[in-house]
């Protein structure tokens, strides 16, 4: 390798790193942002009665199972010197014992001693004592039916997730002190989410007293006066409801995903992984899963040791994706009537474009291949050809059809744009028109990459991906209706001969990926990772990208799995994860056997 190339390899493999580490700057700041202000016991709670306060409306998967929601809890506190029934040990021993039939009291002793009733000889003593600060609704209801005088129920929110870190990252988090989405889901729907306009309290999920608009005149102010009414946040005035976005996640997808992914990261000794399951006639987004994950009920336990675990990776990571690119190379050169499955090639093993010479990953030559072997093998020489073969401007133009230099434009907040230099720019140079050719010195999101494999399994046609597919507001439905990105990225015809030579491929060298009796479309993805300047030689992000059944597609499936140990190869490790989870969701679905079809 030359002098310049040398140089002008580091230089990219330096920016690309610097941007890395810019970004892992922002999110460490971000992070440290969150721990400012970290959640009391824990969980997401605001108190009620402030007059700009809006509740926030839930998060639903796409059979109706709540992913967040607002409940109410109440902070419990006794008034020693306003209970009558203290006076004596026993009666103070009573009173515990009745609370502790209800409420739990990790030290009831102590308890029974701060109800004593305060001594002129006892000025610090306080005047009132929280028994709990997170007690449920229905529980608070039992406190006040007991009647009994000195005890205080101060009404809140919480914001709780009932499938914890199963939904994690993609739900998002609110942070406590605000009311505020700050990721996923809770982020991006912000407005939505918090409301707009007073509605009181028609069609909130939790038994309530009758809303204060439906008292009339002199009954609203004799609902006022009474103290015990307090309790109720149903009295409280000015209050705002915010819509309830249903989305196209499925709970028992998410749950076969994540389950897969958990097994894979544990078996490869990777640090971390992710999959995402999408629809690609549609773009709806079915699976979203990261592991390790985190429980946003429990967010601040993840700091600071493992603060990373609360960012969605699917949107705010960029890597290489590797060989995973050499399916859209291929479908270009197809489209334009280059090559086809049985175009033949003599790898010799090395090949210059422009001033770098590009070799095999086994630094072997493979003689004479089909375009079928090209991808069955992973050839990076016979991919730099076809792109070649297609000349810059096709092959980039064929790359931003498909999506990549931008964003996917998914609604989930805080996506990040990968990079696609381009000619034209200060920055290109012929030898990028190789390295892109096998997914190498460009950069996207897991999201946009997936997107990007769907263009294959749709017959060629680019759709956004979205997760909320209905926004419920004031008693009002709205529906959001799949959008094409790009009408025709390929052809139709295009789209079948890739989704056939994948499938050969696939059979040919990747085992791994076979799901018995269905016919299944992918490629693997190995990419080397940037680390101190330079391209570390065995950090790897494992991937394995694929779709099926062939015949008509139902589901594409991205699995990334980051600095896997027992492989850096994604035909290896994170092929076989692709494949439970393909076999999964076949019997999810009923998807017939290709033999009976």
């Amino acid at each position: 390798m030359n002098t310049e190339l040398h140089y002008r390899r580091l230089r990219r493999i330096r920016l690309l790193f610097a941007g890395l580490t810019g970004l892992a700057f922002v999110l460490v700041l971000y992070l440290m942002y969150l721990q400012v202000f970290p959640g009391e016991e824990d969980v997401t709670w605001y108190p009620i009665g402030e007059t700009d306060f809006r509740t926030r409306g839930s998060i639903l998967d796409n059979e109706g199972h709540y992913l967040a929601s607002d409940t109410v809890v109440y902070k419990l506190i006794a008034v020693p010197s306003q209970i009558t029934a203290t006076k004596t040990i026993t009666d103070r021993l009573a009173l515990v014992q009745d609370l502790a039939a209800i409420v739990e009291i990790p030290a009831p002793e102590k308890l029974v001693e701060q109800l004593k009733p305060n001594e002129p000889d006892e000025p610090d003593k306080p005047e009132r004592i929280v028994i709990d600060t997170l007690m449920p609704y229905e529980i608070g209801c039992q406190v006040k039916e007991m009647g009994r005088d000195g005890l205080e129920l101060e009404p809140s929110f919480i914001r709780y997730y009932p499938e914890g870190e199963l939904f994690g990252p993609v739900v998002g988090l609110t942070l406590w002190y605000s009311v505020t989405g700050v990721s996923g889901i809770e982020g991006y729907y912000k407005p939505e989410l918090t409301g707009r306009d007073p509605k009181g309290w028609e069609g909130f999920s939790l038994p309530l007293e009758q809303p204060l608009e439906a008292l009339e005149g002199s009954e609203v102010e004799a609902a006022e006066e009474e103290p015990e009414r307090v309790l109720f946040i149903s009295d409280l005035p000015q209050v705002r409801e915010g819509a309830d976005l249903h989305t196209t996640l499925d709970r028992n997808v998410q749950r076969i995903a994540y389950d897969a992914l958990r097994d894979g990261v544990i078996q490869s000794g990777a640090t971390r992984g992710q999959i995402i399951v999408m629809e690609p006639s549609t773009g709806k987004v079915r699976a979203v899963v990261n592991y390790p994950s985190f429980d946003p009920n429990r967010y601040s336990e993840y700091w600071p040791e493992r603060g990373s675990y609360l960012v969605d990776y699917s949107v705010t990571w960029i890597y290489e994706p590797g060989s995973v690119i050499k399916m859209m190379t291929v479908a270009a050169a197809i489209n334009e009537g280059l090559i086809n499955a049985s175009t033949t090639f003599n790898d010799t093993g090395e090949i210059t474009v422009g001033t770098e010479t590009i070799y095999n990953w086994d630094k072997g030559s493979w003689g004479l291949v089909n375009t079928v072997e090209v991808l069955a093998y992973s050839l990076n020489v016979e991919a730099a050809a076809i792109a070649q073969m297609l000349q810059p401007a096709a092959f980039y133009e064929y790359m931003r059809r498909f999506g990549f230099g931008e964003s996917s434009r998914i609604d989930l907040a805080g996506e990040l744009q990968g990079e696609l230099r381009v000619p034209g720019k200060s920055d290109w140079n012929m030898s990028d028109l190789g390295t892109n050719s096998y997914g190498q010195g460009l950069s996207a999101t897991p999201m946009l990459v997936l997107t990007a494999v769907s263009v294959i399994a749709n017959d060629g046609k680019r759709m956004r991906p979205y997760v909320v597919e209905r926004i419920v507001q004031d008693g009002e439905e709205r529906m959001i209706e799949p959008q094409v990105a790009c009408e025709e990225v390929i052809s139709p015809q295009t789209a079948r001969e890739v989704s056939r030579i994948l499938a050969e491929s696939i059979k040919i060298n990747i085992p791994k990926a076979i799901v018995p009796g269905y016919t299944i479309a992918g490629k693997s993805g190995t990419s080397e990772k940037p680390i101190g300047g330079r391209y570390h030689p065995t950090r790897t992000i494992a991937s394995f990208a694929g779709f099926g059944p062939v015949e008509d597609p139902q589901f594409s499936i991205l699995v990334t799995l980051d600095e896997p140990k027992t492989s850096s190869y994604g035909s290896v490790v994170a092929a076989p994860v692709f494949s439970r989870v393909a076999r999964a969701l076949f019997a999810y679905y009923g998807i017939p056997p290709t033999s009976r079809r």
